[in-house]
């Protein structure tokens, strides 16, 4: 079965996702991003919503809150370091947001995945 061939929209939104992906410390804005394709934030919105994604913003957040619960399963990296690698400089806010998505403080995410992982490690050994 052929895979479904991507939209123009879709491979152009691509690009700014890989960029903004590549470099979440950077302070992005929607200009920013949009400058990536050579056009308006209106227009970055527009393409952005046509394709079932957030708008600039939220999706910015979205990139940037995975990255950090990828990076928390790291159990020798601290939550503030992972706050700036993902460019949220406050580190409340951080956490408020980080709570908000998953549920979970930062550090009880670190803890819970640390916790499941040795749990999986220890399944598999005894499999």
């Amino acid at each position: 079965m052929a895979r479904p061939r991507r939209t123009d929209a879709a491979e152009r939104l691509s690009i700014v996702i890989d960029r903004v992906r590549a470099d979440l410390a950077r302070p992005w804005t929607v200009t920013d991003m949009a400058s990536l394709l050579g056009v308006t934030g209106g227009q970055l919105r527009r393409l952005l919503a046509d394709e079932g994604h957030p708008p600039p913003r939220r999706l910015l957040a979205e990139l940037r809150l995975s990255a950090a619960a990828a990076l928390l399963c790291d159990p020798g990296v601290r939550v503030k370091e992972v706050a700036a690698r993902i460019g949220i400089a406050d580190g409340s806010h951080f956490c408020r947001e980080f709570k908000r998505r998953y549920g979970l403080s930062p550090l009880a995410f670190q803890s819970e995945s640390i916790v499941n992982a040795a749990l999986e490690r220890n399944a598999r050994a005894h499999q």
